[in-house]
């Protein structure tokens, strides 16, 4: 009815022999009294499980070397989720680090501005004082010069008369 080639099921698969054993229990012949138990071929019934029995281990292969595949993604998505996490974790750091540099850089600004207005005040109100002290100097200078200027002339005045 079936047929083997290297132990496998050709013809038939797995499902397919499962779904048979099924159709030749429903089909057989119910014993009266005996709470479902049933006259059947047993050849064909043995034939069907030996069937199974070649066919489960190549269908055990199958699952592990699926499972061994899902298990090799599974890493490998692992370490791809490790390495992304390494990855954004470092740039996360030197982000804060940036954020860290740019903020003490503008506090630095902050207080090079602040004192260099300190120093311009200073320097303003130390220029007005010393051109004050010019100025009065100066004044001073000039102030006693024109009263030469203003003995001289006097003098000549005086001289003037005299000479007629």
């Amino acid at each position: 009815m079936y047929k083997k080639q290297k132990g496998l099921l050709k013809e038939m698969e797995f499902e397919s022999v499962m779904s048979t054993m099924e159709e030749i229990l429903e089909s057989s012949w119910r014993l009266p009294m005996t709470r479902g138990k049933v006259i059947l071929d047993a050849s064909e019934f043995e034939e069907l499980i030996g069937k199974l029995r070649l066919a489960l281990p190549e269908e055990i292969k199958e699952a592990n070397e699926i499972l061994k595949k899902r298990n090799i993604i599974i890493e490998n998505a692992k370490k791809d989720c490790q390495d992304i996490y390494k990855i954004a974790k470092h740039r996360v750091a030197e982000m804060v680090e940036e954020h860290e540099i740019v903020k003490k850089a503008k506090q630095r600004e902050a207080e090079i501005m602040k004192e260099l207005k300190e120093k311009t005040e200073q320097f303003l109100l130390d220029s007005r004082d010393t051109i004050g002290g010019n100025l009065s100097e100066i004044e001073t200078i000039m102030s006693s010069g024109l009263d030469k200027v203003k003995n001289a002339r006097k003098i000549l005045k005086s001289l003037r008369p005299s000479l007629k």
